[in-house]
């Protein structure tokens, strides 16, 4: 209720709980998220993987955070992971955490990724 109605959020190990959304949201097909997967293993640099995310029109994240880093840590390579790491410095800004779980904006140097 609390993020804009332009929002997309990406559902990152949610399970299919995506129909309690009232915003536009996207999830992987299946349990694991190869959308981020492939973003990230197909990516040189964070400023990539923001601009993957911009094409896909994700503003949003909403993620278990234990199990995506187990996760990336056990699917990428070091110099993925430091990809992921600076993007996540500089593109993703903290908005909710409770437990486990998380609510992410991705932002542009200050200003928030638009659709």
């Amino acid at each position: 209720q609390k993020l804009p109605s332009t929002a997309k959020i990406y559902f990152i190990f949610m399970g299919r709980r995506v129909y309690y959304s009232e915003r536009d949201f996207f999830h992987d097909p299946n349990d694991i998220p190869s959308f981020l997967l492939k973003v990230i293993q197909t990516s040189k640099s964070e400023d990539e993987i923001k601009f993957k995310f911009q094409q896909k029109g994700i503003t949003h994240l909403l993620l278990r955070n234990d199990l995506l880093g187990r996760f990336l840590n056990n699917n990428l390579m070091p110099s993925q992971i430091e990809a992921w790491n600076r993007f996540g410095e500089r593109y993703v800004f903290p908005l909710f955490r409770q437990g486990r779980y998380g609510v992410y904006e991705l932002h542009r140097r200050g200003s928030l990724i638009q659709r």
